[in-house]
């Protein structure tokens, strides 16, 4: 067994070869440690590092002692003794090397007379002094140490091989008792979940506390999870709520508008033609082209719906769309700009309302003709039949009509 001891220095080493670290660092390091077990050792009663030991408090009352330095006897005040208690792990770790180590057995059937002619003829120095050590410290019962009181002042064969048989007897009676406390101790208290020894020196309070903590924390959050999930999903349908009931529930003023601007297409797509588009259609192979004949004869006639005699009629030379495209598209604002005039006298009328709608069609049909035309000239129309126009030019592209029915 080595019986060299384990200094701090020798810890400081260690710490500083393991962590990398300076030996002043590993000296504050445990320095620091051992300050706050001192620390709470000073407030509780006990300290456990699990795995290691437990540090407890062990009052000590006032006695006395004698001084071998000065001589005579000193009192000593009641104080605290620090008792270390190692775990029972680590107690297994250092006894590990003695666990192959087996209990003797002794035999029951020792009698003295058959001890007695084994007896040596002399007794060594070596076994009184055995004995003088052993003796003292066995708890042997009353009879047997009144024989060890008697026989020990003289020294003789049969006192000494009484006290080596009494000593057996004892010996057996301690491993015996050492045996019943371990199977006690077995039974009483198992091993725990993880299939480690149980630690008796153990103190579990604290890290029962600080679990009963997490738990708490953990339901907290869970809750507070649950929480605002359910959050999350009334937001969710109250806003899907809120949005159905906006789309299914269209103010009547928007109904309204929506089922005129209903009327106004189905109008605009079955209105006839005046009699400026048919000379159109004939002369120039194109009736969209009656504005410019209608701005021809403007000044004679204002009203694009009367049927001029031919007689009276200007003619113009059919017009080049890419040359001609200005006095196009002049014509046409002419033509929407006295639809208009007509649609402003009587605007509430089944017939203003028919102006207007030839107006929106004057629109539609130049920019089949010239495309860009709305949004070149959009600022000179009034705003809804700009709009209504850009709804009639749609709903013809999603139809796929090249013009409008004649």
């Amino acid at each position: 067994m080595n019986n060299d001891t384990f200094s701090q220095t020798t810890l400081i080493k260690i710490l500083q070869e393991k962590e990398n670290i300076s030996n002043e660092q590993a000296k504050d390091f445990i320095n620091l440690y051992f300050s706050i077990i001192a620390r709470e050792l000073k407030n509780k009663n006990s300290v456990t590092l699990h795995g290691f030991g437990t540090f407890k408090k062990v009052w000590s009352e006032t006695s006395t002692a004698n001084n071998p330095a000065q001589g005579g006897i000193v009192n000593i005040p009641a104080h605290y003794r620090i008792k270390f208690i190692p775990a029972a792990a680590a107690a297994e770790r250092i006894n590990k090397p003695y666990a192959k180590l087996k209990a003797v057995v002794l035999k029951d059937e020792i009698t003295l007379d058959t001890e007695k002619k084994q007896v040596q003829p002399s007794v060594s120095s070596t076994e009184k002094t055995i004995f003088s050590i052993i003796a003292p410290e066995l708890s042997v019962p009353a009879q047997q140490q009144k024989i060890q009181q008697t026989a020990f002042p003289q020294i003789t064969t049969q006192n000494i091989q009484e006290q080596k048989i009494t000593t057996q007897i004892i010996n057996r009676q301690v491993i015996q008792q050492q045996i019943i406390k371990q199977q006690i101790i077995q039974s009483v208290l198992p091993s725990d979940k993880d299939g480690e020894p149980y630690d008796p020196d153990y103190d579990s309070d604290s890290i029962t506390a600080d679990d009963d903590d997490i738990r708490i924390i953990s339901r907290c959050w869970f809750i507070a999870g649950i929480a605002v999930i359910c959050a999350l999903m009334l937001l969710v349908i109250l806003c899907s709520t809120l949005f159905n009931r906006c789309s299914s529930t269209v103010p009547t003023g928007v109904l309204q508008l929506q089922k005129k601007q209903k009327t106004d297409i189905e109008k605009a797509e079955t209105i006839s033609d005046n009699s400026y588009a048919q000379i159109a259609a004939i002369q120039y192979g194109e009736h969209l082209l009656w504005p410019y004949i209608y701005g021809a004869n403007r000044l004679r006639h204002s009203d694009p719906d009367y049927t001029i005699p031919l007689r009276e009629l200007i003619l113009p030379v059919k017009p080049d769309y890419t040359l001609d495209s200005n006095d196009i598209e002049q014509a046409a604002i002419d033509a929407y700009n006295a639809y208009q005039t007509q649609y402003q006298k009587q605007p509430e009328s089944a017939e203003g309302q028919e102006k207007r709608v030839r107006a929106v069609r004057v629109i539609t049909d130049t920019e089949q003709l010239i495309p860009g035309f709305l949004g070149r000239y959009e600022m000179k129309f009034n705003v809804n039949d700009a709009r209504l126009a850009r709804i009639l030019i749609s709903h013809q592209n999603k139809k796929g009509n090249a013009s409008w029915k004649k």
